[in-house]
């Protein structure tokens, strides 16, 4: 079950920091006297958390931050821009410098294509209160402003 260091176990964490060194399956197993295929499950299993633990935290984020959407085509300089004027806008001091913010959006767009896909894509960026600043999956914004949505107009009346 779920450890002090997250949704991991000790097992879990083990074998994805042995697997993270290309270790093989195989002295994997032998280290943790286990079966090549109790490693991969492990594994499996270990990436299966890792993901839903992303997808909460974005879910999170979409939820309580304020979302700055734009075209991925546009650039990151221009996005960059789009996030610092709505953070001047919102009164929120940014943790990260005007000079580092297009480089980390370009860091993480351009790393990860969920984040930034081709085709005319949207991006998604989250600016929480504490001034932090994270990319975040756009159809995870989406499925939370429907959620949210939906509650308030149940509410309403």
């Amino acid at each position: 079950m779920p450890t002090s260091l997250g949704m991991l176990t000790e097992k879990q964490l083990i074998v994805l920091a042995l697997a993270s060194r290309k270790t093989p399956t195989s002295r994997i197993a032998a280290l943790l006297s286990v079966t090549r295929q109790d490693v991969s499950i492990t594994l499996r299993r270990a990436r299966k958390r890792i993901e839903e633990a992303r997808k909460t935290i974005e879910a999170y984020l979409a939820a309580s931050s304020t979302i700055v959407k734009a075209p991925c085509a546009s650039g990151t300089e221009a996005i960059a821009r789009l996030v610092l004027e709505k953070a001047d806008e919102l009164g929120v001091k940014l943790r990260v410098g005007r000079s580092e913010l297009p480089v980390l959006l370009k860091a993480k767009l351009s790393t990860t294509p969920r984040l930034c896909p081709g085709d005319g894509g949207e991006a998604c960026v989250a600016i929480t209160q504490e001034g932090l600043v994270e990319p975040v999956d756009c159809s995870i914004v989406e499925r939370v402003e429907e959620i949210l949505e939906k509650h308030a107009r149940k509410h309403a009346t």
